[in-house]
């Protein structure tokens, strides 16, 4: 009876309630919240950097609206991620400032390249293309009106 009394108290301390989950499967949960929110916060990037330099065809005042608003959006993303790796791992870890942590630092690193990308393209737009343009050989001109007569 012994037995039977340890194997019924054993299985009643098993059965936990439904809406408590244990402390490892919370841990498990937060911790892929994390990658998800840092994979969110990586894709709010992206369009960033293809608004500020790989945009052809565009002035680049539009593009410098554009890329406010963008930068703003994944301000907001980044900080969001980079509350999840605010939180310590350890109760008595006091854990790192919110601006060194990875999503918020990957934030400002992306964000001093994309003004170094936008300058230059400031610069190659206003400096370089114009030379580009007025070096054209304009021998080609008729022959290519002529081409286009043809077809």
């Amino acid at each position: 009876m012994g037995v039977e009394r340890h194997s019924s108290s054993h299985t009643h301390a098993l059965s936990a309630p439904a809406s408590t989950p244990p402390r490892q499967q919370q841990s498990l949960w937060f911790e892929l919240g994390k990658a998800l929110s840092f994979m969110l916060s990586l894709l709010s990037l992206y369009p960033l950097v293809v608004s500020a330099f790989f945009e052809p065809g565009t002035h680049w005042i539009d593009r410098l609206t554009m890329s406010l608003l963008r930068i703003g959006l994944a301000g907001c993303v980044c900080f969001a991620s980079g509350l999840f790796f605010y939180r310590p791992a350890r109760p008595n870890d006091p854990g790192l400032p919110l601006t060194q942590t990875l999503p918020v630092r990957i934030f400002f690193w992306t964000l001093l390249g994309v003004a170094i990308l936008f300058a230059l393209s400031w610069y190659l737009e206003a400096y370089f293309v114009p030379l580009l343009w007025r070096n054209q050989p304009y021998g080609m001109i008729p022959i290519v009106r002529s081409a286009l007569r043809l077809a």
